[in-house]
């Protein structure tokens, strides 16, 4: 009889089959635990086929836990699970970080008591420390007291979004205790965050007024853009955009995306909108990284407040503007997002194309497919192949890909515990586009965290 466990067990096979062999065919080294040095899919764009067996693989392990594991057990773990950031936390405030120390020390390692000395923690309580993050295998135990690197140890290195963010989402974590009441106000208009009722300020606020978070917070944004949306360049379908359009970026940092899309694409011009205080340091970034594109005015630089009605003017009939929001919508809430997509209007005539790119939490669908026939389906694929083909996804891994997605459902109750808002599902981006005069035309999904969802003027 083909139990439950049977049948995941063999889908993890075969996830992990087509993972090996496009590690194969690609002629690039296997996963080592016990190498620290960075993948070349870390961070980077692997084959469909791997980029989806990677997610499978993290979704079918997490679907064996909640099977296997009892339910009590796992529940303890989970609502304790505060203690691993608390630890990541600790481990990447020390100077130098624990981290750079345990990778210093080569594969013989390094005697936590050493380690202790060279961080300023107290012997015990860095063991104790250690012992969690050896657990998620951050590190790892070689022999009593003596710890080594693993393939995750990079992650807790100054460079890292957790050292990037560590002040802000501990103070998120504290923050959580007020998310009962906050989740009971409506979500359709701004109310009070957890954080603001327990920190009584907001988030942006908190941050502005610590100067050395602000430049740390910008590094974590642009780390994390990198590291969960590697392929937004390479697998957006531009050719559906048109060879020579305007491209306006709103909430644009710095333009690190439309300074790659343009060097792709010579017939594209950018428009950067963002706060004026911002100007200065978006300028500085083009002129270093991009001068051929400054110096041809293919891009231009806008101060200016989503909140009020966009001041451009319109667009040359030979380069339309296609306007592009990303990660700015699910900080706020309905009312708001929808008044920031209303003030594009007067620089948007009926046809304007409008690209929403965010989170975009999956919703149930009916699928009978298999994760054999799932993989079947897109071997030897291109990205475009398999974005016009919209396979189903495999029903045994619940939702989207379950905890393969977990990065999305995480960002979604960040934005709730932060800021007092969400990430939208696709039924909820439908229903916000009809309060507006953008029409929902689709989604595309890509090698990335993050969705493309498509919308035109009416």
């Amino acid at each position: 009889m083909e139990t439950e466990l049977n049948k995941l067990v063999a889908a993890l096979c075969t996830s992990a089959s087509v993972l090996q062999g496009a590690l194969n065919d690609e002629n690039v080294p296997n996963f080592r635990s016990d190498d620290p040095s960075p993948h070349p899919w870390d961070g980077g764009v692997p084959p469909p086929s791997a980029w989806y067996a990677r997610k499978a693989l993290v979704g079918l392990c997490y679907q064996i836990i909640a099977l296997v594991q009892d339910p009590l057990e796992r529940s303890i773990i989970d609502f304790t699970s505060f203690s691993l950031a608390s630890s990541m936390n600790a481990v990447v405030r020390t100077q130098p970080t624990v981290a750079e120390v345990v990778l210093a020390s080569g594969s013989d390692g390094i005697a936590v008591k050493d380690l202790a000395k060279n961080t300023g923690l107290d012997e015990t309580k860095l063991y104790s420390l250690m012992h969690l993050l050896c657990t998620w295998n951050y590190f790892k135990e070689i022999e009593g007291g003596h710890i080594s690197a693993t393939r995750s140890t990079r992650a807790l290195l100054p460079d890292s979004f957790v050292h990037g963010l560590s002040d802000s989402i501990i103070a998120g974590t504290a923050a959580a205790s007020m998310l009962w009441e906050a989740a009971k106000t409506p979500s359709g208009s701004q109310h009070p965050s957890p954080f603001s009722l327990y920190h009584h300020v907001e988030i942006y606020d908190w941050i502005k007024a610590r100067p050395d978070q602000i430049e740390r917070f910008g590094r974590a944004m642009d780390t994390a853009e990198k590291t969960l949306d590697p392929g937004f360049i390479l697998d957006l379908p531009v050719q559906d955009l048109g060879p020579n359009i305007t491209l306006v970026d709103i909430g644009s940092g710095v333009g690190g995306l439309p300074m790659q899309l343009l060097k792709r694409n010579p017939g594209w011009k950018a428009v950067l909108q963002d706060q004026e205080i911002l100007i200065p340091q978006m300028e500085s970034f083009w002129k270093k990284d991009a001068p051929e594109i400054v110096e041809s005015g293919r891009v231009t630089f806008l101060g200016h407040s989503f909140f009020e009605p966009t001041p451009l003017p319109p667009a040359p009939k030979d380069s339309p503007y296609v306007f592009m929001i990303k990660s700015v919508l699910h900080n706020w809430p309905d009312d708001l997002a929808a008044k920031i997509l209303e003030n594009l209007l007067p620089a948007a005539p009926p046809g304007t194309v409008l690209m929403i790119v965010n989170y975009t939490p999956a919703e149930p669908e009916p699928s009978k497919t298999t994760v054999e026939e799932f993989f079947r389906r897109i071997n030897k694929h291109s990205m475009a192949e398999i974005q016009k083909a919209k396979i189903p996804l495999p029903d045994l891994l619940g939702v989207g890909w379950g905890f393969g997605d977990a990065s999305v459902s995480t960002a979604d109750m960040l934005m709730m515990l932060l800021m007092g808002s969400q990430c939208r599902t696709v039924t909820a981006l439908k229903a916000l586009l009809e309060t507006t005069s953008w029409k929902f035309e689709g989604r595309t999904d890509y090698r990335g965290t993050t969705s493309v969802i498509k919308a035109r003027r009416v």
